[in-house]
C-alpha cells in the first residue's frame, strides 16, 4: 500500500468530528446541564481514546442523576454508556448490573420504552463478550422483535431519534461504525417517515451516516448523505450553518479520497474562511480545516504549501490546549504523518516521538491510540533521508521491534481478528521475510491464514494472498511438504471463486509446481506448468508484469523438461522465452 495513501486516510479519518448537540428533549432531561457536560466530555474522552477518563465521566453523570432521582432518558443513557464502556474493559459483571438498571428506566417510562431495543442490544453484547452465546441470542432476537414493533408502528418519535443518534455516536467513538451504521440508519428513516424529508434531524441522522461510512472508507457512498446534510442544514440559521460546515468538510474527506483532490481543497478554503468568520481565527475546528486542507494539498504534491498550513494548526493547537495535552498530542501525530508523506522524515519522527511519549504517559504503554502512533514511526523507519527503501531492505531492528509492539497492543485491545491487527502481521510478517528469524516469519504468516479461516467475509484474493505467501516463506525453509497442502488450497480457493480461468490463476498454479519439482513429483508438476501457460495464452491483454512472469514460468518448466532428458522441449521453450522478451524490449 503506498505510504501516501496511508498517510492522507489517517489523516482524514481521526482527526476529531464535531459533536452534535442539537438535540434537546427538556420534558425528559430535566433541564439538566451538568449531566448533559459529562456525557459529552465522556465521548470526547472515547475518541481520544482516554477510557479510563470517560468511565469517571459517565459515572460522574450517573452519580449527578442519581443525586436528583431522575429517572428519565439522561439517566438512562449515563447508565448504558457506562455500561459499554465497562464491557470494552471486559468488566462484564458491572457492566451487566449497570445496564440492567437503564432497562429498568426504560422499561417503566412511556416515552423511553419505544427505543428499548437499543438497550436490550447492549446486554446481547455484554453476554456475548461474557462467553455466554446462548443468553445473548435470546435477547439478540429479543432486540430485533423490539426493533421490528417500533418500526411498524413508532411512538416518541423524537426520543427514540435521539437514542439512536446518542448510542450510535459512542459507537462510533469507540470504532464500532458498522454497530453505529445500522442505528443512524433507521434514525433518518423514522426521522423522514415522521418529521419530514427537511426536518433538522433528519439532516443530522445524514450527517452522521455519511461520516460513518467515511470512517470505514466507503466514500463513495457517503458522499450522497453528506450532499443530503448540506442541503437541510443551509436552509437553517445559527447552529445549523456550523453543521452544514461540518458536512462540507467531510463531503470534502470523501472526495479527496475518491481522487476529486482540486474540489476537495476549494471546499475545504472555503469552510476554514467561514469558520475564521463564525469562530475566530485561532479556534481548533479552523486547525482541523486546516490539517485536512493540507492533506489534499500533498495529495497534489504541493508539499510547501501543505506544511504552511499544518504549520499554522499546530501554531493554533499548541496555543489553545498547550504542549502536554492529549489533543495536542493528536494533532502532533497528525502533524508527523504530514511530514513523512511530504518526505521530511526526521522532523516527522520527532512529532510521532513527542505524540508518543504523551499518549504513553496518559492513557499507557497498551493503548490502542499508541499502536497508531507506533505503527507511523515503524512506517517513517523504512525510509532513510533519501526516501529510499532501507530499514526492510537491511533488516531493521527498530521496525521490527515497533511492528512487534503494534501486534501486541492490537491482539489484546481489538482481537486477533480484527482489521487493525491484522494489516500489523502483515507488516510484521514482511519485516521478517527479509532476514530476520524466518521460521516466526512462517508463525506469522500462519496466524494472518488462521484468521482468513475464522472470518466468514475474507475475501478469495485475500486468502489466496495469505496463503502463497505462507507457501514461499515455507518454500524458502525448505519446508515443501508442509508447503503442498497450502499451495493446493489456495487453487481450490481461486476456481470456486472465480472459475478455471482466472488471471490469477498462472500464480498458483506454478508455485505448487514449484513445490511438487522440489519434493521430486515431476509428473505432477508438469500438467501445472503447461496448464499455467495455456491460461497465459489466453490472457490477451497480458501486461508488461504478467509477460515477466509468464517468461518466468516458461524458464522454470524449461529446467524441468532438462532433468527429465527432454532437451530439444527445452530448447524450443527457450527460443519463445527469447522472443517474448525480445518483443517486450521493442515494445
Amino acid at each position: 500500500m503506498p505510504i501516501k495513501l496511508i498517510r492522507i486516510a489517517s489523516i482524514q479519518l481521526t482527526i476529531g468530528i464535531s459533536v452534535i448537540s442539537i438535540f434537546k428533549a427538556p420534558q425528559l432531561y430535566a433541564q439538566n446541564t451538568e449531566v448533559e457536560s459529562y456525557l459529552d466530555a465522556g465521548c470526547e474522552a472515547v475518541e481520544q481514546a482516554d477510557i479510563m477518563k470517560a468511565v469517571r465521566l459517565f459515572q460522574s453523570a450517573v452519580d449527578a442523576c442519581n443525586s436528583e432521582a431522575d429517572g428519565g432518558l439522561l439517566h438512562a443513557q449515563s447508565l448504558s454508556f457506562l455500561a459499554i464502556i465497562l464491557n470494552e474493559q471486559g468488566n462484564f459483571g458491572q457492566a451487566e448490573v449497570v445496564i440492567r438498571r437503564a432497562l429498568a428506566i426504560v422499561e417503566g417510562h412511556a416515552e423511553l420504552e419505544a427505543a428499548s431495543f437499543v438497550y436490550v442490544d447492549v446486554l446481547a453484547r455484554i453476554k456475548r463478550r461474557a462467553g455466554k452465546p446462548d443468553e445473548a441470542e435470546a435477547l439478540e432476537n429479543k432486540s430485533k422483535e423490539l426493533q421490528q414493533a417500533f418500526s411498524k408502528k413508532p411512538s416518541g418519535v423524537i426520543v427514540a431519534v435521539l437514542t439512536l443518534v446518542q448510542f450510535a455516536k459512542l459507537y462510533g467513538a469507540l470504532g464500532h461504525h458498522s454497530d453505529a451504521e445500522p442505528l443512524l440508519r433507521l434514525g433518518l428513516v423514522v426521522s423522514k417517515v415522521q418529521l419530514g424529508d427537511d426536518h433538522i434531524y433528519t439532516g443530522v441522522c445524514n450527517l452522521l451516516i455519511a461520516q460513518s461510512l467515511s470512517a470505514q472508507s466507503r466514500h463513495e457512498i457517503a458522499v450522497p448523505f453528506y450532499l443530503a446534510a448540506q442541503a437541510i442544514f443551509q436552509k437553517t440559521k445559527g447552529e445549523g450553518e456550523l453543521q452544514s460546515i461540518t458536512a462540507t468538510e467531510g463531503l470534502a474527506v470523501s472526495l479527496n479520497s475518491l481522487g476529486r483532490v482540486q474540489q476537495a481543497e476549494a471546499l475545504l478554503r472555503k469552510t476554514i474562511a467561514r469558520r475564521k468568520e463564525l469562530q475566530g481565527k485561532e479556534s481548533p475546528e479552523v486547525a482541523k480545516g486546516l490539517f485536512l486542507l493540507s492533506a489534499t494539498l500533498i495529495a497534489q504534491n504541493k508539499f510547501e504549501d501543505a506544511m504552511d498550513h499544518a504549520r499554522q494548526a499546530m501554531e493554533i493547537v499548541l496555543k489553545t490546549y498547550g504542549p502536554k495535552h492529549l489533543i495536542a498530542a493528536i494533532y502532533m501525530k497528525h502533524y508527523g504523518v504530514l511530514c513523512h508523506s511530504a518526505g521530511k522524515l526526521d522532523v516527522a519522527q520527532d512529532y510521532l516521538e513527542r505524540s508518543l511519549a504523551i499518549h504513553e504517559q496518559q492513557l499507557g504503554a497498551d493503548a490502542p491510540a499508541v499502536a497508531d502512533i507506533l505503527s507511523s514511526l515503524a512506517l517513517v523507519s523504512e525510509f532513510n533521508d533519501n526516501g529510499s527503501v532501507k530499514d526492510f531492505l537491511h533488516g531493521s531492528e527498530r521496525t521490527r521491534m515497533l511492528w512487534e509492539r503494534v501486534v501486541a497492543i492490537q491482539e489484546k485491545a481489538l482481537g486477533q481478528d480484527h482489521p487493525d491487527t491484522r494489516q500489523a502481521l502483515e507488516f510484521l510478517a514482511h519485516c521478517y521475510s527479509f532476514g530476520f528469524k524466518p521460521d516466526v516469519q512462517v508463525k506469522v504468516r500462519k496466524r494472518l491464514v488462521e484468521s482468513d479461516e475464522r472470518i466468514s467475509n475474507v475475501s478469495a484474493d485475500v486468502r489466496c494472498k495469505h496463503l502463497s505467501s505462507l507457501v514461499s516463506a515455507l518454500g524458502q525453509q525448505k519446508k515443501y511438504s508442509e508447503a503442498e497442502p497450502y499451495a493446493e488450497l489456495a487453487i481450490r480457493i481461486q476456481e470456486a471463486a472465480f472459475g478455471r480461468d482466472y488471471q490469477k490463476l498462472p500464480t498458483s498454479l506454478s508455485q505448487l509446481a514449484w513445490i511438487y519439482c522440489e519434493q521430486g513429483k515431476y509428473t505432477l508438476a508438469e500438467p501445472l506448468y503447461k496448464r499455467s501457460l495455456q491460461l497465459f495464452e489466453k490472457l490477451t491483454s497480458a501486461d508488461v508484469m504478467e509477460t515477466i512472469e509468464q517468461t518466468q514460468i516458461m524458464t522454470t518448466y524449461a529446467t524441468l523438461l532438462r532433468k527429465l532428458k527432454r532437451v530439444e522441449e527445452a530448447n524450443k521453450l527457450e527460443l519463445q522465452i527469447e522472443s517474448i522478451r525480445k518483443r517486450v524490449r521493442d515494445q
